[in-house]
């Protein structure tokens, strides 16, 4: 795990992880829920979230994640923060890397095998502002086995490219890793 910073009691991690698809350091936050280390048995669900730097509804994420989880109006979650606009997180990379790769290959296993999440579909949610909201729909749509929820906040969308590369309904990807 990485450098942890305390905003309103809730820590949150900048984290960070070697890309094998990109040959790069992938960074990202993790906000741990606050019961995190009293209940080292407890394993808590993910909910991924793709912010555009651009847009301003990703400044009011964080201040209203802590908000929601201490009024008790949402359980303790552990909250992985991607940031568009990062060069790591480029959808449109040359060469091997994408950041649907990174996300779906690389950094969901990341997670699930350095924090206590919950490993499975039911345990984990995506969501997404403008270009990520866009992202986030596309994730859910070509791999319904990882995702139980998803959510798109002022999502960009081009009915061109959401749905380019999706495969067949029967279309059983990544399965072995998502069951």
């Amino acid at each position: 795990m990485g450098n942890i910073h305390a905003g309103s009691g809730t820590p949150w991690i900048e984290d960070k992880f070697y890309s094998q698809i990109t040959d790069d350091e992938i960074r990202f936050t993790v906000r741990l829920p606050e019961t995190y280390e009293r209940e080292p048995e407890r394993r808590f669900s993910v909910h991924y979230f793709i912010v555009d730097t651009r847009a301003a509804a990703s400044e009011q994420l964080v201040p209203a994640l802590d908000r929601l989880v201490s009024s008790e109006q949402m359980a303790p979650i552990l909250a992985v923060i991607i940031r568009r606009g990062d060069t790591d997180w480029n959808v449109h990379r040359e060469g091997n890397g994408s950041e649907e790769r990174h996300i779906i290959l690389e950094l969901i296993q990341y997670v699930d095998a350095n924090y206590r999440s919950i490993p499975l579909r039911q345990g984990r949610s995506i969501h997404g502002v403008a270009r990520g909201g866009r992202e986030a729909l596309r994730f859910a749509i070509l791999y319904p086995l990882m995702f139980s929820a998803v959510l798109a906040y002022e999502p960009e969308l081009d009915g061109n490219d959401l749905l380019q590369g999706v495969p067949p309904p029967n279309c059983r990807s990544f399965a072995s890793y998502a069951c």
